[in-house]
């Protein structure tokens, strides 16, 4: 999953993220303080849509796209 945006919302995303999902620990994550940017649940419908609810609410009712690759 990936966001276009001119924010630099990553560590945000990653920390709200991070209270719900198991992590990798030092993934993607060496130029900042997280633990980790790399997230992993069994549910990825319940990961995709934490993740989209973290995005809507950090960009303020802007619209979230989810593109499948």
């Amino acid at each position: 999953m990936f966001a276009e945006t001119n924010k630099r919302l990553e560590c945000q995303l990653a920390q709200r993220v991070g209270k719900v999902f198991q992590s990798f620990p030092g993934f993607g994550s060496s130029d900042c303080r997280c633990p980790s940017h790399l997230f992993f649940s069994e549910e990825l419908p319940a990961l995709q849509e934490k993740a989209v609810a973290v995005f809507k609410g950090l960009l303020k009712g802007k619209q979230v796209i989810i593109e499948e690759y």
